[in-house]
This record gives C-alpha cells, sequence and structure tokens, in this order.
C-alpha cells in the first residue's frame, strides 16, 4: 500500500500517544494462555497480511508473557495487542531490514525484567469504536522498563495508518521504508502528573 502519501486526518490536532486517556470501558491484561487462539483469530480478520498467528504469537508469548495483551470489555474479549520488546540485537536487525516479522527469533527479545531497547507493536487490534482503549494499552506501555523505548510499527490498514500519524508516529530512514517510529522522550516522573 502507498501508505508514503497519506496526511494526517484534516482538522485533527496531533496527540501525544503517551498521553492518550484511559477509559473504565475497557481492560486490558496479559492474554491467558487458552486465549491465544482467539486472539490471533481477531488479528488475522481484522490485520491485513496476518495470517497462522498462533503459533509465533504463542512462541513469543511464553518467552516474555507480557508480550500478548487482551483487551476485554464486560468479561468478553473485544481487542489485542502484542508487542515485542526487543534487545539492542533486535533494535539493530529492525535498523537494518533484517528483522524477521512474522517469526521473531528469541535472540532478539528481552525476558521479563530486562531493559528494552525498542518496542516493535507487532499487531493491534482495535476494531471501531474499540480504538478507544488505546490509552490502556498505552498505559501498560509505561511500565518502567518500557516507558523510555521508542515505539516502532508498520502499518496493516489505512486506518492504522492514519491513527499513526495523528498520534506522532514518524516515517524513518531505516532500510525498512514501511517502518515508523515513535520517538519517546525521557520525562521526570513528575511531568507525568501535570
Amino acid at each position: 500500500m502507498a501508505f508514503d502519501r497519506l496526511q494526517a486526518s484534516t482538522g485533527r490536532k496531533p496527540r501525544n500517544l503517551d498521553h492518550l486517556p484511559l477509559t473504565w470501558r475497557y481492560a486490558v491484561r496479559i492474554a491467558d494462555d487458552k486465549e491465544l487462539p482467539e486472539l490471533a483469530a481477531l488479528a488475522e480478520r481484522h490485520i491485513p497480511g496476518i495470517t497462522n498467528a498462533c503459533e509465533p504469537a504463542r512462541q513469543v508469548h511464553l518467552h516474555h508473557r507480557g508480550s500478548v495483551l487482551a483487551v476485554v470489555r464486560d468479561e468478553q474479549i473485544v481487542g489485542v495487542a502484542a508487542c515485542l520488546y526487543l534487545n539492542s540485537t533486535g533494535l539493530a536487525q529492525l535498523r537494518s531490514g533484517t528483522f524477521s516479522y512474522c517469526a521473531p527469533n528469541a535472540g532478539v527479545l528481552t525476558l521479563p525484567g530486562e531493559p528494552t531497547a525498542a518496542i516493535y507493536a507487532w499487531a493491534l487490534c482495535l476494531p471501531a469504536a474499540t480504538i478507544g482503549a488505546i490509552g490502556n494499552v498505552m498505559h501498560w506501555l509505561q511500565r518502567p522498563l518500557y516507558r523510555q523505548a521508542d515505539i516502532f510499527a508498520r502499518p496493516g490498514t489505512i486506518g492504522g495508518m492514519r491513527f499513526m500519524r495523528d498520534n506522532g508516529f514518524v516515517a524513518n530512514a531505516f532500510c525498512t521504508p514501511d517502518l515508523w517510529i515513535y520517538e519517546r522522550h525521557p520525562r521526570s516522573n513528575f511531568e507525568y502528573f501535570n
């Protein structure tokens, strides 16, 4: 898709992804092992190009339990957010264009408790009104080990691309032309309460 020519939504002021509001309608939590097939099917249904997602998601989930998140409303799964927490090797592969997006090698991922060099938004599936849960997902990514890691993503849909443009992602100069980055600027904890 020719995402590079899309403009930000007209009349919309760009927002800061890290400061999107939380909503009480949705909860974001670590996915349970038995929910992975349902979450993979949801992503496959709504994101073009994603197929056979369950086994790679299971491998990443087993490596780092906070990687696959379920978005829930009234005890029903309504969305999924899957993130790859990259170490310096993973970030270098992302920048060089040699990163394996479909089935990432565990050697490029951090273990729970390890510092994260970057976050790759592997799959974000928040269909229709569920997009309101993005503030809750970002709240999860503001935990101490993640809050200063830049977030990388590749859009899967035109709507996803517009969302990225409206929320501070920019095209990068790396070797992967459709890879976008949201640069996070280190802040003191005090700034988050202003």
